[in-house]
């Protein structure tokens, strides 16, 4: 499998068309900042919100909330008022008052693979699948395998530090997808289209 590496989060989303860029960072609270999403993907984050307008974002693995408010902020800049964002943790800090207060966010607790089932299985189908949490390769292929049959045809499932174990190529050569994959001097973000 041939996967094409982008230093750039801008060239991912050439090919589907040029949105404007505006990034936004949020301080850390809770973990060490190396948990945050760089600020690369979450330039990809914004740009892919910008371009696809998603109704229905799931996330897992807040942290410090960096990525969370980056969707939250690009559904405000796109005037995606209908849209929601799904954030699952195994932490219930993560959820603090100014992201409970958000209209668009939702805070779903899991503390393993069922209660990760069930919250899935409960959401209506998904536009775009932003995953960060545990990256050991069998947490990874299980949110990839339960996101895939959620997203819509057209959808996007995005994945921070692939370079953390082969799941992320394994699973899109078992999917039969090209991976795009943007590259930064430490973190690695794979992208695949549904």
């Amino acid at each position: 499998m041939n996967a094409k590496f982008h230093e750039d989060p801008a060239e991912i989303c050439k090919e589907f068309g040029e949105p404007n860029e505006n990034p936004k960072l949020a301080q850390s609270v809770f973990y060490p900042g190396f948990y945050d999403s760089n600020p690369k993907t979450l330039t990809l984050l914004d740009l892919l919100i910008t371009r696809n307008r998603p109704k229905v974002v799931v996330e897992t693995g807040v942290a410090n909330g960096v990525s969370t408010r980056k969707i939250l902020a690009a559904f405000e800049e796109n005037g995606l008022t209908g849209s929601r964002l799904y954030s699952m943790d195994i932490d219930a800090r993560v959820a603090t008052n100014s992201l409970k207060n958000h209209y668009q966010f939702n805070f779903v607790l899991i503390d393993n693979i069922n209660t990760f089932s069930q919250a899935m299985s409960e959401l209506p189908s998904i536009d775009i699948f932003y995953h960060d949490s545990d990256h050991s390769y069998e947490n990874q292929t299980m949110e990839y395998e339960f996101a895939w049959q959620k997203l819509n045809v057209g959808g996007i499932l995005i994945s921070d530090d692939i370079n953390w174990s082969n799941a992320f190529l394994d699973f899109c050569q078992k999917i039969n997808r090209k991976p795009h994959i943007l590259a930064d001097t430490e973190k690695f973000c794979g992208v695949i289209y549904k």
